[in-house]
Formats: C-alpha cells, sequence, structure tokens
C-alpha cells in the first residue's frame, strides 16, 4: 500500500477480504462462536499489515451491523476495538512472532480479549453484572478460543503463503510465466 493514498488493487482487496470475513461468519453462524474470524484477522495482520487490516475489519464490521440491523452506537465502537486489537498488537508488540503455534496461542488470547471487550455493551443492555455476564458467557468464550486456535495451528501457514503472494504480486507474475 502506498503511504497516504490506497490503489485501485487495495481498494479490491479490502472489498473481497471484508466479504470474506462476512460470508464465512453467516455460513458458520449455526454453530455458536465457532468462526474463522480470529484466524482471518490474524492471517490478513501478517499478510498485508496493520493498515489495510484495519480498513478491512471497518468495511466487515459496517456491512454486518448494516445487514444484522445492528447499527448501534453502542455495539459497532466495541466491536472495532475488539477486532482491531488484534491487527494492532500483531504489528507492533507481537510483530515478530511467525510461529503458527504461537500465533494460535495469541488467537486464544485474542478471542478472549474480544469478548471481553463486548461485555462491556452487553451488560449495559442487559442490566446485569459483569461477573455474571462473564460466567453466563464462559462456555462460549472458550469455544471461540479452541476455533480460533485450531483454525491458526492448521491453516495459517498455507494460507499466509497465498495471500502474501497475492499482496506482493509475485501470484500474477508466476502465473504469467
Amino acid at each position: 500500500m502506498q503511504t497516504g493514498k490506497l490503489s485501485t488493487k487495495d481498494i479490491v482487496l479490502i472489498g473481497v477480504f471484508a466479504a470474506i470475513l462476512l460470508v464465512q461468519k453467516e455460513l458458520l453462524a449455526f454453530i455458536p462462536n465457532v468462526s474463522l474470524t480470529v484466524f482471518l484477522i490474524v492471517l490478513y495482520s501478517k499478510a498485508f499489515g496493520e493498515k489495510k487490516t484495519l480498513f478491512i475489519l471497518l468495511v466487515y464490521i459496517l456491512l454486518d451491523n448494516i445487514i444484522m440491523g445492528n447499527m448501534g452506537l453502542l455495539f459497532v465502537p466495541f466491536q472495532y476495538v475488539g477486532w482491531a486489537l488484534i491487527p494492532l498488537l500483531l504489528c507492533t508488540v507481537f510483530k515478530g512472532v511467525n510461529d503458527p503455534l504461537r500465533l494460535a496461542f495469541l488467537s486464544a488470547l485474542f478471542s478472549f480479549l474480544y469478548c471481553w471487550i463486548m461485555a462491556i455493551p452487553g451488560v449495559i443492555v442487559m442490566h446485569v453484572s459483569i461477573g455474571a455476564y462473564l460466567a453466563a458467557d464462559i462456555t462460549f468464550e472458550l469455544i471461540l478460543a479452541a476455533s480460533s486456535f485450531v483454525s491458526v495451528l492448521l491453516l495459517y501457514k498455507p494460507c499466509f503463503r497465498v495471500l502474501s503472494a497475492l499482496n506482493t504480486g509475485t501470484a500474477a507474475r508466476t502465473r504469467r510465466s
């Protein structure tokens, strides 16, 4: 990505990868808290960097909330912060972590962080204590953390190779050769 400007390719990729986030979420919605969301955000963060991933997340969250009819100002900022922590941390504090096993453990941590951030508007809406909310949500938090861990562990390495090639244009040059 050029400094300060998004190329046409960047805009298209942002739209496509935001759509992938949305579609996988909807396809897996019948299984509570099992999704590839954390895996995809980890993958995007490592393959595309912080800025592109933050744009992907912005588009994804806006589309998700428009489609679900939940554009409430209470949830959207918390949702964005919860997901944005992944690229922010992976591109700064955990920049040197590229091993799938370590990324899998981080993805489990990110799953819990997201759930805990989303507990704030949940507590406000439901008028319950944070302790009661977290106690009721722990099973779902564990499921999200487990699905994130397994998906990163199994899918990160092969998917990263493909996205890295796409991001650098290597895939296009290789096909032409």
